[in-house]
């Protein structure tokens, strides 16, 4: 009797106390300003390190009226705020707001050029963003030449909220290789493993336009350069990440048109003669999808197909050439060579590793041999 007594006192304890439990922390959701976009820019000559900007929609703008029709007012409001780090700036923020903001939700955040410049700048703000709690590691971030303050302005005329339509943008990147990922826990983990070197999503825009193109290269957390899309899928073809993409080859004065829906690539390293080589082969799979109108025979045949493949695979030799020597100039390997010299090769790395980017890098030879397999011409009558 007495242990089935303590029994009950144990079960009634447990029930006062998980009825008395609350939510010491809850925020009612009417009362939270979701952060969709954030800006990040260094500040010049004011005493503060960097500026911050948190866009957030006007949820009543989209609240259905009894009428049927939507609600009225701007789409979103932006409030920015001045200091030395991101989330002490996210609470001075919040004594000129009444909401609490929330980043559980943010689709982009958009970096400056100018604090791109400052490597220890740089780090400060990928610390933060890595350690917050409510920071998603998918969040997506891209670099932007000009003042962000320009950029948080702007409206795209298919969507009003830039954040969304950033998000939006980047989810066409398994259709084209001019996009780069976008994914911050991905980039701040190559920055990890590489000292600081790896590649950032460019992002240009105007008025009511947003393009995200090409990629700016960084070196030890400082920005030294830029790739164009076609220079950016050249890397993805050579760290095996290219998911899709086309390529426009000149056959009989005629511009023929390739949708590449599959590519791998198998990477390996050599040392001969004291010269490094990364070789690199590639295999394509893709359709044509544009000739020229009328010459339905010919795109039928055997000769056609090995004459555009061949072409192709020229195309992408040239360009992965063009990239690679651009690199080579910029100094900085973003493409993986020093990490399979260092896995398959460790005591020569050891002796090259403090001098990679500057010194040996620039002398690997890289060599690549793209095989493209063209599956189908396309509808035709």
């Amino acid at each position: 009797m007495q242990k089935r007594h303590k029994v009950l006192c144990a079960l009634l304890i447990f029930a006062v106390a998980f009825a008395a439990t609350g939510c010491w922390d809850k925020v009612e959701i009417d009362k939270r300003a979701f952060v969709l976009t954030m800006g990040v820019d260094k500040v010049e000559g004011s005493g503060k390190n960097i500026e911050v900007f948190f866009s957030f929609p006007n949820l009543k703008s989209y609240i259905s009226t009894p009428m049927g029709g939507g609600g009225k007012g701007t789409p979103k409001f932006t409030i920015s705020g001045r200091g030395d780090s991101i989330f002490d700036i996210a609470r001075s923020v919040e004594t000129r707001l009444n909401d609490r903001l929330y980043f559980g939700h943010t689709k982009v955040v958009i970096f400056g050029e100018n604090i791109l410049k400052d490597p220890m700048l740089f780090r400060q703000v990928l610390d933060e963003l890595e350690r917050y709690h409510e920071f998603s590691r998918k969040v997506n971030v891209v670099c932007v030449k000009g003042d962000v303050k320009d950029v948080m302005e702007i409206t795209p005329q298919y969507e009003p909220v830039l954040g969304v339509f950033i998000d939006g943008v980047f989810s066409n990147k398994n259709i084209t290789s001019n996009i780069r990922t976008g994914d911050i826990g991905k980039i701040i983990i190559g920055f990890h493993n590489t000292g600081g070197d790896g590649l950032i999503p460019l992002m240009s825009y105007s008025k009511k336009d947003v393009e995200i193109a090409g990629a700016a290269v960084i070196k030890k957390f400082r920005i030294v350069g830029e790739l164009n899309g076609l220079e950016n899928g050249a890397v993805e073809i050579m760290q095996n990440q290219m998911q899709g993409g086309s390529v426009v080859v000149k056959r009989k004065g005629v511009n023929v048109s390739i949708q590449i829906y599959s590519a791998r690539t198998s990477r390996r390293l050599a040392v001969q003669n004291g010269k490094i080589y990364l070789i690199l082969n590639s295999v394509f799979e893709g359709d044509v999808s544009g000739d020229i109108l009328d010459r339905m025979d010919e795109v039928m045949t055997e000769q056609f197909v090995r004459d555009v493949q061949t072409l192709a695979e020229q195309k992408i030799k040239e360009n992965v050439n063009h990239t690679v020597a651009k690199l080579k100039n910029y100094r900085v390997d973003v493409i993986g060579a020093g990490d399979l010299l260092s896995k398959y090769y460790p005591s020569i790395w050891e002796k090259v590793k403090d001098n990679w980017d500057d010194g040996y890098f620039p002398e690997v030879n890289v060599v690549i041999h793209p095989k493209v397999f063209l599956r189908r011409n396309g509808l035709v009558r």
